[in-house]
């Protein structure tokens, strides 16, 4: 494999997880979508799970504005901006919204196919995914060697680090839809092509 330049790694840090995200939703065809921090992950769920409705929640302004623009004309996306910092007493910020709407709506928590985690605050994101994901959904956390996310990550009794592409899938049920993906066998799936 030939050596990248500065560019094309920046690029491949913020597109390493396309291939196995794609994958998953082809595998899963998840119908309820949940994502903390909108952008290339929403373009691979709109393309590869084709019945999948998206709630996508953003912190930064820029960035906000920024998604609505890019997905203002999908009906499957829900945009939603929530602050980082919260003030006391008010339990609807960037993590624990789902949470909460979930709560309010009085629908059962748990409720998503898919949870895909790669905003900020991703420890907090992936305990709330734990309660938000189905008990045969999938949680997949991107830029994974960060070890401070890993006592979050063990909440999940299955879960598999994909570390050549920075990434974690868990679920709270076996992940044997993966093992065809880690051989290989799935076109387009090849785990030493960056791109």
């Amino acid at each position: 494999m030939e050596k990248m330049d500065v560019r094309q790694v920046h690029e491949w840090r913020w597109r390493s997880f396309e291939k196995l995200l794609g994958f998953t939703c082809q595998s899963k065809n998840p119908k309820e979508v949940l994502e903390w921090g909108p952008g290339r992950s929403t373009f691979v769920i709109l393309n590869h799970a084709l019945q999948a409705n998206i709630l996508s929640i953003e912190h930064h302004a820029k960035w906000y504005r920024l998604a609505v623009r890019q997905f203002e004309k999908s009906e499957r996306v829900e945009l939603v901006h929530r602050e980082i910092g919260v003030k006391g007493g008010v339990s609807v910020g960037y993590a624990n919204y789902p949470l909460w709407r979930a709560m309010k709506a009085g629908s059962p928590v748990a409720k998503y196919d898919l949870v895909f985690v790669d905003g900020r605050h991703r420890f907090d994101c992936l305990v709330a995914a734990f309660y938000l994901v189905k008990d045969d959904g999938v949680v997949m956390l991107h830029d994974t060697w960060r070890e401070i996310y890993m006592p979050a990550v063990e909440l999940f009794p299955h879960v598999k680090v994909f570390d050549n592409v920075r990434t974690a899938v868990m679920s709270k049920s076996p992940l044997t839809f993966l093992d065809r993906f880690e051989q290989g066998e799935v076109p387009g799936a090849d785990l030493d092509d960056k791109w």
